[in-house]
């Protein structure tokens, strides 16, 4: 199954949040135990500099085995220093069985924010 695409906006200055319901083939909430997940946003997709890396490690990604949410945070202290306008990511699910599926890609556009 190709990755959804889904473009993201992230207002520089504040702390982002994004919280994704995953569901199975039956339409129930996924159960994630075991699971995890990385992201990385870079300016293109080509580039070997990643702007942004977000995890299951680090904290970035948040799996709740119940009722299959995943959610992707950046805090604000690291948005702040942005100093890119456009860039691109993906989002990769890695099973306990080590299968692994993109599950998201797009664009990030990080908004200038006018109180700094």
């Amino acid at each position: 199954m190709p990755a959804i695409k889904r473009d993201l906006t992230i207002e520089k200055g504040a702390t982002f949040e994004k919280i994704f319901i995953l569901k199975d083939t039956d339409g129930n909430e996924k159960d994630l135990s075991g699971y995890t997940a990385a992201m990385h946003i870079r300016s293109v997709i080509d580039s070997t500099d990643i702007l942004v890396e977000l995890t299951t490690t680090n904290g970035g990604v948040i799996l709740n085995a119940s009722p299959g949410q995943v959610k992707i945070s950046i805090l604000a202290t690291v948005t702040k220093d942005f100093t890119w306008n456009d860039a691109v990511y993906d989002f990769f699910l890695t099973s306990p069985s080590s299968k692994v599926d993109k599950l998201f890609a797009g664009g990030v556009k990080a908004a200038n924010a006018v109180t700094r």
